[in-house]
């Protein structure tokens, strides 16, 4: 977690080569676990985390499974929403697996444009939400389809 008045530049974001959920899901819930102590440190008033999710293939490690169940655990305080964007070769039916508060197909093949996409809805739920103080959806996202989840995940 960054201000991010103090991020000088956004980083680049590459598609390709492996795509192990696996290890994003632990260290996502790693990051959530150190960044929510040191904002608490600080003396923030913490919220839900929310993770956007943003993927252009399917997961190559068969295993993943168990390291989502953990960072969406209910009896971890700190388990956060999981927005999902999917694009390129990512699949409906697993993408919906891993949201648990909304998911964005894409309707294209044009990679590039589809991530540039699912930045610019990322960006609008942040502003949005940050506007209002709780969770705001922008669900119109340029060449996504938006999928509303029923319900959260329960194992």
């Amino acid at each position: 977690m960054s201000d991010m008045e103090q991020v000088p530049a956004m980083p680049e974001v590459l598609c390709g080569g492996r795509t192990e959920y696996g290890k994003a899901f632990d260290r996502v819930r790693e990051c959530i676990e150190q960044d929510v102590s040191n904002l608490r440190t600080q003396n923030f008033s913490v919220l839900r985390p929310t993770v956007f999710f943003l993927t252009d293939g399917g997961p190559t490690d068969a295993h993943w499974h168990s390291s989502f169940r953990e960072l969406v655990d209910r009896d971890w305080p700190r388990h956060p929403h999981v927005i999902a964007y999917g694009f390129g070769g990512a699949k409906r039916d697993v993408l919906e697996q891993v949201a648990t508060k909304a998911l964005f197909i894409a309707d294209g093949s044009d990679t590039e444009s589809a991530l540039s996409a699912a930045i610019t809805g990322l960006l609008n739920t942040l502003i949005a939400s940050s506007k209002t103080g709780q969770m705001q959806i922008a669900t119109d996202v340029k060449g996504f389809e938006y999928v509303q989840v029923a319900q959260e995940y329960v194992d």
